[in-house]
């Protein structure tokens, strides 16, 4: 389920989410007859001549398109085509939702939860685009939750349960909520992000990215959130590739330590006449 979760996630992400968004530059169009869907008015900025969305944008602009892209991976996962070009039955519902639309949005609350361990305390910045935004999306979503909680009655779709002793948490996410709480709150965030990025509203985008992806380490369950999350990461990833090597009419698999060291000797044994090897197994050894 997860396996098929990512595979959509990630391709609406590249596809339609990075592939979609239309901008506002001067000359192009009649400012007075495109209306922003955030005030009902007018739109007041757009831009300029030489302008670009990093340009206006700077360090926000990555992981804003990004948090952009992973939001419209989310609002479009529930789509029945979009289901149907991965191979599933968008008519297979359970508690209202596709098993692999809950786990999309269940992967993406864990990984904003996860990403706290590229934020750094001391500088009070974030050091990896993916994880700010993912972040973003975990705020939103767990807004929306305590917003509908308190007018229905029942527990937040989307919360950080943190156990008696403090010392460890769980992320916890009622299916059945998702398309009634979880979804729109996800539109709303694609068309926030959508419509800063489109008329180059730095400062509303400024206000509002700030606010979302802020990690208050003065609140005490943020505070205990964060060490745990630290206390539990985990190395990154190292995917070495084994060797099988023909001995007569056998055949034997070489396989090498999980390490960068590893990773070199993988390389220099499938491509030992690379000489581009030499240099980066000396600098390692």
């Amino acid at each position: 389920m997860f396996g098929s979760a990512w595979d959509i996630g990630v391709g609406i992400h590249e596809l339609l989410g990075h592939g979609s968004g239309r901008v506002l530059v001067e000359g192009s169009f009649e400012p007075e007859k495109v209306i922003s869907p955030l005030t009902g008015k007018p739109v007041t900025s757009w831009y300029k001549p030489g302008q670009t969305y990093v340009s206006v944008f700077k360090a926000r602009a990555s992981p804003m398109e990004e948090c952009r892209a992973e939001s419209v991976s989310l609002v479009l996962s529930v789509e029945p085509e979009v289901l149907r070009c991965f191979g599933h039955n968008p008519d297979d519902l359970h508690d209202g939702c596709h098993d692999t639309t809950y786990a999309n949005f269940l992967m993406m609350c864990h990984s904003g939860l996860c990403g706290l361990d590229t934020y750094a305390s001391a500088s009070k910045k974030w050091l990896q685009a993916h994880a700010q935004a993912r972040f973003a999306i975990l705020t939103c979503l767990m807004r929306a939750s305590r917003e509908a909680a308190a007018r229905t009655g029942k527990k937040p779709a989307v919360q950080i349960v943190i156990s008696e002793d403090r010392k460890e948490i769980c992320l916890e996410m009622d299916r059945s909520q998702l398309m009634d709480v979880l979804l729109p709150a996800a539109k709303d965030l694609v068309c926030k992000l959508q419509v800063y990025r489109a008329t180059a509203d730095i400062e509303g985008a400024t206000r509002f990215w700030d606010d979302v992806t802020n990690v208050d380490l003065s609140d005490p369950d943020m505070a205990t959130i964060y060490e745990v999350v630290l206390k539990n990461h985990k190395p990154r990833r190292l995917f070495i590739q084994p060797l099988t090597q023909v001995e007569g009419s056998s055949a034997r698999l070489v396989t090498f330590p999980p390490s960068i060291v590893g990773m070199i000797e993988s390389y220099q044994a499938r491509f030992p006449n690379d000489d581009a090897l030499d240099f980066a197994a000396d600098k390692i050894f």
